[in-house]
């Protein structure tokens, strides 16, 4: 997702991370 890589969070959302 580019959001997340955009967005870059914190370890508060391992989840999405890991999908």
């Amino acid at each position: 997702m580019v959001i997340l890589r955009r967005a870059r969070p914190p370890a508060s959302a391992p989840t999405s991370n890991e999908s």
